[in-house]
């Protein structure tokens, strides 16, 4: 069978975006210049990402350079990316705004063989690996629906606040979810999966922090060839 197609982060975001899932403040460049240019714009501290849909597990491989207070910090780590990553077919590295704190999550679509396209939510980062804590939900998902698989959630304490920490803006995590339910019903036959993580849910708003859609292949099929 052939291969499914992975988008890069830069199109990943792109696509979440166009269904109305905030991203942080970014741009894709192809220049130490055009790097420090965009920092200056979106403002310290930035992270640097190298984009290619082949680097799924970027900072195995030195790909990602966060907390750069700097455009000299910029310029060094854009140095050594473009060095140590020459190898990989880059599109570019992403210049992001730096968001700190809030809660990690991971949402996105999941193809179920039997249900097609579920929508999943979970406790992100670390947490996912130790307890899968993740709730799914068939499409279309009412903001009711999207609500039921928070409290599902074992980390759903964590979204009230928890220890002296602010409760989350669940209304952005019930607008992505929602948001995501619409794209399993509008792309079915052209999505593989989508893969969020980490979501950061915040006090205020909330945003998708790295992202990675698969395409079936099959979607695509040959152009007709001339006679």
């Amino acid at each position: 069978t052939a291969k499914p197609l992975a988008l890069d982060e830069a199109q990943s975001k792109e696509v979440l975006r166009a269904y109305g899932i905030a991203t942080p403040a970014e741009t894709l460049v192809t220049s130490r210049t055009a790097a420090i240019e965009a920092a200056g714009r979106i403002g310290y501290p930035v992270v640097l990402k190298a984009v290619s849909a082949e680097l799924l597990h970027k900072s195995d491989v030195g790909a990602v350079a966060l907390g750069l207070a700097s455009a000299e910090q910029l310029a060094a780590a854009y140095d050594r990316m473009a060095q140590q990553l020459q190898r990989h077919h880059l599109a570019g590295t992403l210049v992001c705004r730096q968001v700190s704190g809030g809660l990690e999550l991971v949402l996105g679509l999941h193809r179920d063989p039997e249900m097609g396209l579920v929508v999943m939510a979970g406790t992100g980062g670390v947490l996912l690996e130790l307890i899968k804590d993740v709730t799914f939900c068939a499409p279309p998902v009412s903001p009711d629906k999207a609500r039921d698989m928070l409290a599902r959630m074992r980390g759903a304490r964590l979204l009230a606040g928890y220890r002296g920490t602010p409760a989350l803006d669940v209304d952005a995590l019930v607008d992505a979810l929602v948001a995501l339910g619409r794209l399993a019903a509008e792309l079915e036959d052209v999505v593989q999966s989508v893969d969020i993580n980490p979501f950061v849910a915040m006090p205020q708003g909330g945003v998708a922090l790295d992202a990675l859609i698969v395409l079936q292949r099959q979607a695509f099929s040959e152009p007709p060839t001339s006679p």
